[in-house]
């Protein structure tokens, strides 16, 4: 019941949420902006009938003046509605709250814009429909294209819609042995907004009692449960109704959803009287109790089948104990051999070890050798390396001579080449300077004879020869750094003439130094006629390494097979072992039970179990141990037919004429089964 109240509560969240998006849905319709009454009534008759819900849809002006309603009602009727036209709703509370945009809201669940008003009995639907109507409504604003407020819009919707999640319910219940179950809704201030009571509503048809909605107060009749529905939002409730009379038991859950406003705060109860619930418990413990019974009785048949199969199953055990011990001898006997195999195997490789060892004496004095004439090659090769650096240096200095001489030797043929085209410049400045000054005469000549109009000819004139007697200087000036560069020349080849001496000692020097390099190196080439010696003995002390080692490692294949097959007999055998011990157990619980021998079969037993950890214990290493452990088999033999042979005598009073075969096993009486 707890259960079915928050599924109950989920589920009217969910119708909750629709309604509260209709209304907003209906209001942004274009016809209401264009003021159409027609087309206003059409829109608000398709909506009605569409969903089914909505008695009346009314939509009033920003005075509370009626515009247009719905005209056929949801089932497609015609109803009268010009009832509603010269009503006026400015006082509705509805319309004050949307006209204030005071709406139900919840902003972290998005639920914005719509006003809603919870059950009651409806005077707009009531006047229309001319009948008691409960009805919850929603009302939102309209707005036209420039987001300016027109109008008011409110659904009114037949509370029918949550009703229906009420009947579903107990219909689920009835289903599961409840059908007596109570269930209610509470507001948040205890009245009772909704009940569906098995005892008042048939099973077609809703009634609603409205002399309990909405003036039956929950908590003020049962004080105890509004403390305990504040504390927890679900749970269980036990207590007295007084409107009713009887103890009740039931859940309750708190609405609380996504698609809820919990401000709203409706609380769903489902209760059912005490006697009726625990006669559904009484019903069950009923039914438990007659299936434990055939269940039982079940058993005990399962019980007889599964004895028959042991018995079967028996003589199959007994024939894989002889087959088991059969294999556990033939691998006994496998083992021994390969034992004796990997013995002649390490012997092999005894004799291999030591040529082995014998072969790398050899090498290590060799060695020892090859080590100290390395020694007098790394002396020689210092000594080598510091004539080298040396050598290194010298030759740095001739380059860098050779360098000098390279560079000096450049400028020396660019000189002349210079020397010659300022020569040829000089020249030309020459012949232009006499020129210029015969030109300069004859123009003060001419200027002269010109007399006044000369004059100004006679100035171009003498400035002309002065730029003549200017050039004539330049000339000069030139003559004298002809002759510094001529001195200038004289002194690279001075200073190359000294490089080129400095270049020729360096170079005397350089080859000494390579002399004695190369008597350095032959020293070193005959240490390495030394080490080239020692080299070939230590090639063939190696030879001798390889080819003892080459014994060595055919005999360890050979050892690591018989090895490996030794192992895996091992393996065998410890596995029939256990084969034959669990089948030994399984025959001592058929036989027996959980009783532990106490005749002289368990004596012989324990004899065997001896000595088979002592086979475990000593591993043959020599034929003699073979036959040591060849021995133990044939007693073990004499024992096992000792065993059977005991095993057909009756062994305590108990266990009476219990005869064992080799094929089969009988059992002629059993006093214990």
């Amino acid at each position: 019941m707890e259960s079915e109240s928050l599924n109950l509560g989920n589920a009217i969240a969910a119708q909750f949420y629709e309604r509260y998006g209709d209304v907003q849905a209906f209001a942004i319709n274009p016809v209401f902006a264009e003021n159409d009454k027609k087309k206003m009534q059409e829109a608000l008759n398709q909506y009605s009938t569409l969903y089914g819900i909505y008695d009346i849809i009314l939509y009033v002006d920003m005075n509370g003046n009626f515009i247009a309603s719905n005209s056929l009602s949801p089932k497609g009727k015609e109803i009268n509605n010009q009832l509603l036209k010269n009503e006026n709703y400015a006082k509705e509370k509805w319309f004050q709250n949307v006209l204030m945009k005071k709406f139900t809201e919840d902003s972290e669940k998005t639920f914005q814009g719509t006003y809603f008003e919870g059950p009651s009995e409806d005077p707009i639907v009531s006047k229309v429909f001319g009948d008691h109507a409960y009805t919850t409504s929603f009302s939102a604003p309209v707005y036209n294209k420039s987001k300016k407020m027109i109008g008011i819009i409110t659904n009114r919707a037949n509370f029918s819609y949550l009703e229906d999640e009420l009947k579903l319910v107990h219909k689920k219940l009835t289903k599961q042995g409840y059908p007596q179950a109570d269930i209610s809704l509470i507001d948040a201030n205890g009245f009772i907004i909704s009940e569906y009571d098995p005892s008042f509503n048939s099973s077609t048809e809703f009634k609603r009692d409205f002399n309990i909605l909405n003036k039956y107060n929950f908590f003020e009749r049962n004080p105890v449960q509004k403390d305990i529905f504040s504390k927890k939002t679900i749970g269980i409730s036990y207590a007295n109704s007084p409107r009713k009379n009887y103890d009740y038991i039931g859940g309750y859950a708190l609405i609380d959803s996504p698609k809820w406003i919990p401000s709203i705060g409706w609380t769903v109860l489902i209760h059912s009287n005490v006697d009726s619930f625990f006669s559904q418990i009484h019903r069950l413990k009923y039914n438990f109790i007659m299936t434990i019974l055939a269940l039982g009785l079940l058993s005990i048949l399962i019980g007889f089948f599964i004895i028959n199969t042991i018995s079967n199953k028996f003589i199959n055990i007994s024939e894989h104990l002889k087959i088991s011990a059969a294999k556990t001898f033939s691998t006994a006997n496998n083992i021994a051999i390969s034992s004796e195999t990997v013995a002649n195997a390490t012997n092999d490789q005894t004799d291999a070890m030591q040529q082995s060892v014998s072969a790398m004496s050899e090498i290590s004095s060799m060695i020892t050798q090859t080590v100290e004439h390395v020694k007098d090659c790394s002396i020689f090769a210092s000594t080598v390396q510091d004539k080298t650096d040396k050598g290194n240096l010298i030759m740095d200095k001739l380059t860098n001579s050779m360098e000098s001489i390279q560079n000096a030797n450049t400028d020396l043929q660019n000189m002349p080449n210079i020397i010659t085209e300022v020569a040829n410049k000089t020249s030309i400045i020459n012949e232009i300077v006499f020129k210029t000054q015969l030109l300069s005469i004859n123009a003060s000549i001419e200027a002269a004879r010109a007399g006044q109009q000369g004059k100004g000819f006679s100035v171009v004139a003498e400035e002309v020869g002065n730029l003549a007697l200017t050039s004539g200087s330049a000339a000069k000036e030139i003559q004298i750094l002809l002759q510094d560069s001529h001195n200038q020349v004289s002194r690279i080849i001075d200073i190359t003439s000294k490089k080129i001496v400095d270049a020729q000692s360096v170079s005397l020097e350089a080859a000494k130094e390579f002399v004695t390099i190369s008597q350095e190196i032959q020293s070193i080439n005959e240490r390495l006629k030394g080490i080239t010696q020692a080299t070939k003995e230590q090639q063939i002390g190696v030879q001798q390494v390889v080819k003892a080692m080459s014994k060595m490692d055919q005999a360890t294949k050979q050892n690591n097979t018989s090895a490996y097959e030794a192992k895996q007999l091992a393996k065998e055998l410890k596995n029939e072992g256990m084969i034959v011990e669990k089948i030994m157990k399984a025959i001592q619980v058929l036989i027996l039970g959980n009783i532990k021998f106490t005749s002289k079969k368990a004596k012989e037993t324990q004899l065997i179990d001896n000595l088979s950890e002592s086979w475990e214990e000593e591993r043959p290493h020599e034929n003699k141990e073979v036959e040591n452990i060849a021995n133990s088999n044939a007693e073990v033999n004499k024992l096992i037919a000792s065993i059977e042979k005991s095993a057909a005598k009756p062994h305590n009073e108990e266990y009476e004429k219990c005869e064992l075969n080799a094929d089969h096993i009988s059992f002629k009486e059993n006093k214990k089964l």
